[in-house]
């Protein structure tokens, strides 16, 4: 099962995400920050087929799900204006559980405002995992923290790990009290010698004394019991569909199409 996901700002680049889908065979296309309407961009993805489905939520005006799945084997089952997750027919698991977000903006909010903001997204997750009786959960989105980020890596938040082999120990003990793993994959794409062409999912340089240049903010989270379905092979950061380069000759994002990069992975299930 091919995932992608991107943050289009309110971009309108309809031939590319098309092509995107199409190129990639995603079976799933998670797009935040769409200004389409779902009828039209539904249109453009069937352009040549009917493959595709909308799959609308109730509440999260922010991320937009189309989808092979027909409603009957993808289904909402909780959402808030930032989080959706989705229950999909597995033939390996029965059920696997994705979660889509787009969380707070380090535009108006500091690290410590995310962070803290980190434990209520745990606890939605948590809730979402609980309604469905099982932690078979990929999550995926604009995450707009990078990896190390103490919203992504503190107990009370996500807790995520760069290292498969702490993730699928499933869990640690703080306190008396037991905090769930995550393991995160996106941390091999830091750096010149990391994972694919591409150090992070979206370039900002403002004069200031600490900048990162690159950062991070898009990316996808498998609970343990899902990391022997993760693909790492087709994990990726996009840079080029098909003819459309995403990066300048500067290698920079191009700004005219989006922010962001978009990302896609897969599940083996």
């Amino acid at each position: 099962m091919n995932i992608g996901f991107w943050n289009i700002n309110k971009r309108k680049p309809t031939d590319i995400i098309y092509d995107f889908a199409t190129l990639y065979d995603l079976d799933i296309l998670i797009l935040a920050e769409s200004p389409y309407s779902p009828p039209d961009l539904l249109r453009d993805l069937n352009r040549t087929t009917s493959d595709y489905y909308y799959s609308p939520g109730f509440v999260c005006d922010k991320l937009q799900f189309y989808t092979k799945f027909k409603p009957a084997v993808f289904q909402l089952v909780h959402e808030t204006n930032r989080v959706s997750g989705r229950r999909l027919f597995s033939t390996k698991h029965g059920e696997i559980l994705l979660i889509a977000l787009h969380f707070n903006s380090k535009v108006n909010w500091t690290n410590e405002d995310q962070a803290a903001e980190s434990s209520n997204l745990k606890a939605i997750i948590e809730y979402i995992e609980n309604k469905v009786r099982h932690q078979r959960t990929v999550i995926c989105g604009d995450f707009n923290m990078n990896p190390f980020d103490f919203g992504m890596v503190q107990n009370m938040g996500l807790h995520s790990v760069m290292d498969k082999k702490i993730a699928t120990k499933g869990s640690r003990i703080i306190n008396g009290h037991e905090y769930h793993y995550f393991y995160n994959p996106m941390w091999s794409f830091f750096g010149d010698n990391g994972k694919g062409s591409v150090s992070g999912s979206m370039y900002y340089s403002p004069a200031k004394p600490i900048n990162y240049h690159w950062h991070l903010y898009d990316q996808v989270l498998i609970r343990p019991g899902l990391i022997p379905d993760f693909d790492e092979n087709e994990l990726d950061i996009v840079c080029k569909i098909g003819a459309t380069e995403l990066l300048t000759k500067e290698s920079l994002v191009k700004r005219r199409i989006s922010d962001h990069l978009p990302i896609k992975f897969k599940l083996l299930i």
